[in-house]
């Protein structure tokens, strides 16, 4: 069907297809590299050429006989899929994560094939962002924006299918959710459903989590019969386990449609929330609501985040992790007289965030008893919103006062707004007052920061700067309107004031518009009013342009913040390392792990620390995405927060004894964990009675205990990584070894000495030197320091060069990790440290002997000199002939990517 390009080192060539109602097939071809966007070579210079074949949407004529390129600037475009409308979206993965500029987040696009370009002349194509605009490496483009993001970072969206009628069957879910968009999330488990408004200036997009699996969601598709079909691979991400791993389709389907289901979720002000529903809900699932029903906010807070097991394994997602998550308390709850709004009242919202509430509204299951393989609905429905928004006020004419509506709607496009809030009952009396006579009145503030400008990675910088955006916010109606705009918190400054008034006997589209100028990150406040009646709705549409380009562009629904939002209180600026915990400054993560190994602590005997250890007590290794005050409120207060895998019980035996701990089974087998970290056998012929118990199995008092220095020390140890060495280099880091390899290396050794002999190391280092991520002499000292320290009875001291006397008199091993050399004092210190019994560890170009080689070989058996050895950069295997040497005991072969050595001086025995 098509050929010709030139394929790309990672192997990834074209992704996506679907084919026009012509005949015409659409595919993608994505970038040429995605870590190097610009094509940067060693002088500087970018290589990226916007003719280029890679990063672009293709199409294919019917007759397969023409091949042409319809748009540029594409990352990896997944899926591709036209809409009822005719109009072309791709699903766009993984944003721009390894550039500092471009859009950090996963896109679904609107391909146009409108032809329009740069200052509305004509043009053949569009660019959409990758790489964006840059003033010497890609000047003559405009990047063209997303019409929805999927946040958090690293969604990875891929599979997309429009929920459209297949063979005149149904569609999937409830009637409302006909012609959305439902897209997969790869990374994560996710499936969300995107409504799509086509509007005059393009389209605008709203989206709702609707399903969390616990594979990587990679394609879904809708079948004749409405069910949902959803593709999935095993393994963690990025890929899985690659081409061997197996896979799953699962079966979604809907089996009540009685049940009453989510529409749109809002703040209806500062203080309360609302969710519309768009059938009655079963008023016996309402009971004791406000105990039961959960809200938290934060900057990357979303629905369900509780079942996302699948975390991608990027630094700026561990930092995602880190930021703080807030519950938000819930003061009263009560529902619509209809029952088809949900009203939560809680404490102020005021910072610009993301909130997340679970409602624990415990639908009934009707599967077969006969389906066994069927997995039930979740017994809580999770929506999450933004304070984004418009805070409207309709009142009429003549008549009461109690005939004024208010509420809020999404967007200042009325059309947008039916068809987002459509089967929310609350929202239907507004329809019905907007044709009648009255103003109605919109208040928002209009965030128009980078329109047309890429975001910036978290944490990154770039090495230029554009002049500010000017951009035109235009209101188009039908009826007379007024709008006023000033930038918000500067209130000396003049508001903007239009007046636009629709001739009676002409009801054409009249339009006002107003510029905005200065620093473009502080919002706008606007303000409109509309003359409403004429039995039908009112005409009103918003869209944006720039002075760089005058093509409109609809207003996203993030652009339009609630009035009452206090945009300075948004939390901090993301980064990608995790932050300092202040209250560790001091504390080690050697004698951490020491403390908790220790029997004064006692840690060991119920927990570990990324496997290989007791199991009565949860895995600890997680601790270091929590936050401070809570690690060690639940070490001082373990019942305030009991992991529900550990749950403890009560046990009452036959004979008598009453236990308490955590019950698990080994077999036929049950185990009983106590506090103190004995395991006790039990049959189950043995109880009596079960009971869960109201406290934690894990003793109170740890602290008191301890010395104020030892915590610091736990703590650094449970919240830290491990010291290891910084990743500087182009070369991915290897993954870390697992618990299972670590064992199958160690198998065999002697067994441990109940006393061992106290063991004096020295870390000798020495000036860095080579490149990158090379020869990082003074790293290794300090990762080391503390990972050695860390061992039963072992002392550590560091030297620069060569050990002190104090250090050679007292040493039993010294360890040289730098430029070698033998000469000066060398030889005669080293043949006395030797001859006492002490030994010595060369590692990498330690073993350079310079114009000593001969001399330094007759020591260690083999030495080097740069003009009598070979050497080599790269991938290096190594087959173990002597298994039995106990370094290199149960290996069989190594795999390395390094500076190897050979031709050294030198004989091995």
């Amino acid at each position: 069907v098509a050929t010709g390009w030139k394929e790309i080192s990672q192997n990834v060539d074209a992704v996506g297809v679907t084919m026009d109602k012509a005949g015409c097939l659409y595919f993608g071809l994505g970038t040429v590299n995605y870590a190097n966007a610009y094509m940067v070579n060693d002088k500087g210079e970018g290589e990226y050429e916007l003719t280029s074949d890679r990063g672009t949407v293709q199409k294919v004529s019917a007759d397969f006989s023409k091949r042409e390129t319809i748009c540029t600037g594409i990352r990896f475009p997944i899926a591709f899929a036209f809409n009822r409308e005719g109009d072309l979206f791709c699903t766009e993965q993984e944003g721009a994560t390894w550039l500092p500029n471009g859009n950090p987040l996963d896109e679904l696009l609107h391909i146009r094939l409108d032809g329009v370009g740069p200052n509305g002349k004509p043009a053949t194509m569009r660019h959409y962002g990758f790489p964006p605009r840059h003033p010497k490496h890609n000047p003559n483009v405009i990047d063209e924006p997303s019409t929805f993001d999927y946040a958090p970072q690293h969604q990875s969206t891929c599979g997309m299918v429009f929920n459209e009628s297949v063979n005149g069957g149904p569609v999937f879910g409830p009637a409302l959710w006909a012609g959305d968009a439902i897209v997969t999330g790869e990374s994560r488990g996710k499936l969300w459903r995107t409504k799509l408004v086509k509007t005059e200036s393009g389209y605008v997009a709203a989206s709702q989590l609707f399903a969390c699996l616990q594979m990587l969601t990679v394609d879904c598709c809708v079948a004749p019969n409405g069910d949902l079909i959803v593709a999935c691979h095993s393994g963690p991400p990025d890929w899985g386990t690659g081409p061997a791993g197996i896979g799953k389709l699962f079966r979604i389907r809907m089996r009540q449609p009685e049940v009453a289901r989510p529409v749109a979720t809002w703040a209806e002000g500062p203080q309360e929330i609302r969710i519309a529903f768009d059938q009655p809900l079963d008023a016996t699932s309402l009971r004791q609501l406000t105990e039961r029903i959960k809200v938290e906010y934060g900057q990357h807070v979303r629905a369900a985040d509780r079942f996302e097991n699948l975390m991608p394994p990027y630094a700026v997602v561990q930092a995602q992790l880190m930021k703080p998550r807030f519950s938000l308390a819930v003061t009263a709850t009560s529902v619509t007289s209809d029952l088809r709004t949900l009203i939560v009242n809680t404490a102020p919202m005021m910072s610009n965030v993301h909130y997340a509430v679970s409602v624990p509204l415990s639908p009934t299951s009707q599967i077969a008893a006969s389906d066994t393989r069927a997995i039930p609905q979740h017994p809580e429905v999770d929506v999450d919103f933004a304070l984004h928004g418009i805070r409207a006020t309709w009142k009429p004419d003549t008549g009461s006062e109690a005939a004024t509506w208010s509420g809020w709607l999404p967007h200042a496009d009325l059309s947008v707004c039916k068809k987002l809030l459509a089967n929310s009952a609350g929202h239907e009396a507004l329809w019905t007052a907007l044709q009648q006579p009255g103003t109605l009145t919109l208040e928002s503030k209009l965030d128009l920061h980078n329109i047309l400008r890429p975001a910036i990675q978290p944490g990154a910088k770039i090495d230029y700067e554009w002049p500010p955006e000017e951009v035109t916010v235009t209101f188009t109606s039908n009826r007379d309107i007024v709008v006023r705009a000033n930038r918000a918190g500067e209130a000396n400054q003049p508001a903007i004031e239009l007046n636009i008034v629709c001739d009676q006997s002409n009801v054409e589209k009249q339009q006002a518009a107003f510029a905005t100028s200065g620093d473009a990150r502080l919002p706008v406040d606007v303000a409109i009013a509309i003359r409403t009646g004429k039995s039908t709705i009112p005409q009103l549409t918003a869209s944006i342009h720039t002075n760089e380009d005058s093509t409109p562009r609809p207003l996203q629904l993030h652009r339009f913040l609630l009035p009452w939002v206090d945009t300075r209180s948004a939390t901090d600026a993301p980064t990608t390392e995790p932050a300092r915990i202040a209250e560790l400054e001091g504390g080690s993560w050697a004698r951490g792990r020491k403390v908790f190994r220790s029997e004064a602590a006692g840690c060991f005997k119920c927990h570990s620390v990324g496997g290989g250890g007791a199991k009565i007590g949860p895995d600890l290794v997680n601790l270091v995405h929590r936050d401070f005050a809570s690690v060690v409120r639940d070490i001082t207060n373990p019942s305030y927060a009991i992991n529900p895998d550990f749950i403890g019980h009560v046990i009452a035996l036959n004979d008598g004894r009453v236990l308490t701990g955590v019950m698990q089974s080994d077999g036929a087998q049950l185990l009983l964990g106590d506090e103190k970290g004995v395991i006790t056998k039990l049959e189950k012929s043995d109880i009596e009675t079960m009971a869960v118990s109201k406290v934690s199995v894990m003793p109170v008092g740890l602290t008191q205990k301890l010395s104020p220095d030892q915590v610091k020390d736990l703590m650094t140890y449970l919240m830290t990584k491990p010291p290891h060495m910084p990743l500087e280099s182009t070369l991915t880091a290897p993954p870390l070894r697992t618990q299972a390899e670590v064992d199958a290396a160690l198998a065999g050794a002697p067994e441990k000495p109940e006393k061992l002999r106290p063991l004096k190391l020295v870390l000798v280092d020495g000036q860095k030197d080579h490149g990158p991520g090379e020869h990082d002499y003074p790293a290794w000292k300090s990762a080391w320091e503390e990972l050695l320290s860390a061992a039963e009875d072992v002392a550590v001291s560091t030297a620069s060069e060569f050990p002190d006397d104090e250090q050679l008199a007292s040493a039993d091993v010294l360890l040289f990790f730098q430029k070698g050399s033998f000469a000066d004092e060398r030889p005669a210190k080293m043949d006395a440290f030797l001859a006492r019994g002490g030994g010595a560890v060369y590692i990498h170009w330690a073993v350079n002997g310079n114009d000593q080689v001969q001399d330094f070989s007759k020591r260690i058996g083999y030495a080097s000199w740069g003009g009598k050895i070979s050497f080599r950069h790269g991938p290096l295997t190594l087959d173990i002939h002597n298994t039995d040497h106990p370094i290199v005991r149960n290996f069989e072969r190594i795999q390395l990517y390094d500076e190897s050595y050979w031709k050294l001086t030198g004989q091995p025995s």
